[in-house]
C-alpha cells in the first residue's frame, strides 16, 4: 500500500491509473500540437494595412447597409485578399481586411457594391 493524495492505494491501483495516463498522453500531445499550429497560423505576418473609410451615396442620398468588396486591380488571382466593408445607415464605411476596421494593404483596387 502507498499513500496517494491522502488515501491509501494499492500498488496495482496506482499502476492501473498510471497506464491510463500514459495511454492518454498521445491524444493530449496531438491536441496541444494542433492548438499550437492554430495559434502560430494566426500570428503569421501579413502586409501592413492603412486606414480606409468613406461614404456611399445613391441618387444624392446616403446608401445604407451596402456591402463593398475591394478587388486588387492588378491581380486576377481568385485567392487574392479582398478587403471589405458595409455602410452604416448614414452611408459611411470603414474597410476591414485582417481584423475589424484595420484598413487595407496599399494598392489599386476596384470596388464592387
Amino acid at each position: 500500500m502507498v499513500r496517494w493524495g491522502g488515501k491509501r492505494v494499492s500498488y496495482r491501483e496506482l499502476m492501473a491509473w498510471n497506464d491510463a495516463v500514459v495511454a492518454v498522453r498521445p491524444c493530449v500531445r496531438g491536441m496541444i500540437t494542433g492548438l499550437l499550429m492554430v495559434i502560430l497560423w494566426g500570428c503569421r505576418e501579413h502586409p501592413r494595412t492603412y486606414p480606409v473609410s468613406g461614404s456611399v451615396y445613391y441618387q444624392g442620398q446616403p446608401a445604407a447597409h451596402v456591402d463593398l468588396v475591394f478587388y486588387n486591380a492588378g491581380s486576377a488571382d481568385a485567392q487574392a485578399l479582398r478587403p471589405y466593408a458595409t455602410s452604416d445607415p448614414q452611408g459611411q464605411f470603414t474597410v476591414s481586411t485582417y481584423g475589424v476596421h484595420d484598413g487595407a494593404p496599399a494598392g489599386d483596387y476596384e470596388v464592387a457594391f
